[in-house]
């Protein structure tokens, strides 16, 4: 009986330290949604400070407020914005199931996903979602439409570029695209009339270019061609896509790269308050550089402030070794 006893009080103790080391291993997951996700956490050793403090800040958001859309979707465009992209989707998609009727998260996941070069059918689909919400924002019709040519679906990729066009006659790259892709419908007298609108308001434009020389060459008037095909090699590429939704994306951009580009952008549309704040951010970088004291000292002086952009000056002056 004593025997028996001991083995009881063993059994009892054994038991008891499983039932510990299940409770213990259980519970947080327990305590954890159904759907939690784990929040991305990018490797950031060798970015920029600013960079990676951008990065830290969004994943604190998150930690803090894991139920919050804004902050799933704020880490999402940071992560976004420098190019985490496998670390951005997850983030995206958990942004969605907690605000599934956001249009801009709809819209930059499907961005996002053509960056990745993941199957068009998705993004494509992302795309209706959100021309259906919002049916007078040109952007997502070219973007369509650059699927539907991927996909090889000529005639409905027009018809995307035409649903721009006509919500804004003056959106050129959208042009640029509607006329090769009616070269590749051989409508060649289609596709003559809107790359040449096209290299009228953009004649230092070298795709338009090239795709005029095959145009020119298909209508027998091979010395056109033939100066439409050198000039296609030699100019770049100019037309971009003005795109508000997108740019909620790329305003996160931390790098002195992307906060100078971002700047210069900003000088095009007279906001120099925003120039300045982006030149701020270049400088943390790169101090010693009199051209971006200049740019700031610009800026200042649009501004009215005069003193400020005075002391710029004098910086820039320093750094170039002037008196």
């Amino acid at each position: 009986m004593p025997a028996r006893g001991v083995l009881i009080a063993v059994a009892s103790i054994v038991l008891g330290a499983v039932a510990l080391v299940w409770w213990n291993g259980s519970s947080p997951l327990r305590s954890r949604p159904a759907n939690a996700v784990e929040v991305p956490n990018p490797a950031t050793t060798g970015y920029e400070a600013p960079v990676q403090e951008i990065v830290a800040q969004a994943r604190r958001g998150v930690l803090d407020n894991p139920s919050s859309a804004d902050a799933w979707g704020w880490l999402a465009a940071v992560l976004d914005a420098h190019r985490f992209f496998e670390h951005a989707e997850p983030a995206y998609r958990r942004a969605l199931e907690l605000a599934p009727d956001d249009p801009k998260l709809t819209y930059n996941l499907a961005i996002l996903l053509e960056s990745r070069g993941a199957d068009p059918d998705e993004s494509l689909r992302l795309y209706r979602n959100f021309a259906q919400r919002e049916p007078k924002f040109p952007p997502v019709h070219v973007r369509m439409g650059h699927d539907l040519v991927i996909q090889g679906r000529m005639e409905a990729a027009a018809e995307a570029y035409r649903a721009a066009l006509a919500l804004d006659p003056q959106l050129t790259i959208a042009r640029r695209a509607l006329g090769q892709v009616l070269i590749v419908l051989d409508d060649t007298a289609g596709a003559a009339e809107e790359l040449q609108r096209v290299a009228a308001a953009a004649p230092e434009d070298g795709p338009t270019q090239a795709a005029l020389a095959q145009v020119y060459t298909r209508l027998g008037d091979e010395a056109r061609a033939a100066e439409a095909m050198r000039r296609g090699r030699e100019l770049p590429d100019k037309l971009s896509l003005p795109d508000p939704v997108q740019f909620l994306v790329t305003q996160q951009g931390r790098s002195a790269r992307q906060a100078s580009t971002r700047a210069a952008s900003r000088v095009l549309t007279a906001d120099y308050a925003g120039a300045v704040e982006d030149l701020k951010i270049v400088l943390r970088t790169r101090s010693e550089d009199p051209r971006i004291h200049e740019r700031l000292a610009e800026a200042y002086q649009h501004l009215g402030q005069s003193a400020l952009a005075g002391q710029q000056l004098a910086e820039a002056r320093r750094l170039r070794g002037e008196r």
